[in-house]
């Protein structure tokens, strides 16, 4: 397992986030805010490497981070963000953050929680399990019929 300090694929006593335009220093736990001018990399290319995922919770992050089996801390900024922070943790597959309890202790405590074989990691795995399955539009299609006959008799 690799360290919670820093970024995806970081081990402690490094420095990178040179493609996220940041220089995060895991020594110190700094974050010097200088902008570069190279292009993130692909988030697949980088959970392939990561144990844990720190995300502002964008429902590509959060699919690519559960089909790759990396739990997610998220960190939401967005309405909708929220909307998918909340069912993230409330389905166990990861922490969520709100701007009034972050940290660099908090987040260091997020992360370092969904370390290992946690029961987050567990949920993730399932997940994705399931979703590669591919009967989620069965399920979904139940779903709705099942909404619409309960709508049906109340009228």
């Amino acid at each position: 397992m690799k360290g919670v300090d820093g970024v995806a694929g970081v081990r402690q006593g490094e420095t990178s986030g040179e493609a996220w335009g940041a220089d995060v220093h895991t020594e110190t736990g700094g974050l010097n805010t200088r902008r570069r001018s190279r292009p993130a990399p692909a988030a697949p290319a980088v959970l392939r490497h990561a144990d844990v995922f720190v995300s502002h919770g964008g429902m590509n992050s959060v699919m690519e981070s559960l089909l790759a089996v990396v739990p997610t801390v998220v960190v939401p900024e967005r309405p909708e963000q929220k909307v998918n922070a909340a069912r993230v943790a409330e389905l166990g597959l990861g922490r969520r953050l709100t701007a009034g309890e972050l940290s660099a202790s908090a987040l260091r405590d997020a992360a370092t929680a969904l370390l290992g074989d946690s029961p987050e990691r567990a949920a993730v795995r399932g997940f994705r399990d399931r979703h590669l399955r591919g009967d989620g539009a069965i399920v979904a299609a139940d779903a709705a019929e099942a909404f619409l006959a309960r709508r049906a008799v109340a009228v």
